[in-house]
């Protein structure tokens, strides 16, 4: 349900998500373990986006120097999700 909803937000005809729905049904992995990957990705990505804004005040305490050196490694991955997400995106027409 969760994908057709997607769909609509990228303002798809009924017969354009029927066609889509269709192909992933031809498709060897299981509609049902793709949806549940997405939503476990996009339950994860939540927690995360939760826990950063906890963060911010608490960085507030620290000066600039000791900001940059605890945030760098969270910032170096962070860089390296985006770029794993665009990946992901350039790979399927679908998203």
């Amino acid at each position: 349900m969760q994908l057709i909803h997607a769909l609509k937000k990228q303002h798809l005809t009924l017969e354009e998500i029927k066609e889509r729905l269709q192909m992933l049904k031809n498709q060897p992995a299981s509609v049902d373990e793709i949806i549940d990957k997405i939503e476990h990705l996009q339950e994860q990505m939540k927690h995360i986006q939760e826990e950063v804004l906890e963060l911010k005040p608490l960085l507030k305490q620290l000066d600039e120097q000791q900001i940059k050196l605890m945030t760098k490694p969270l910032a170096q991955q962070g860089y390296t999700l985006l770029h794993t997400l665009a990946l992901l995106i350039g790979e399927n027409p679908f998203i």
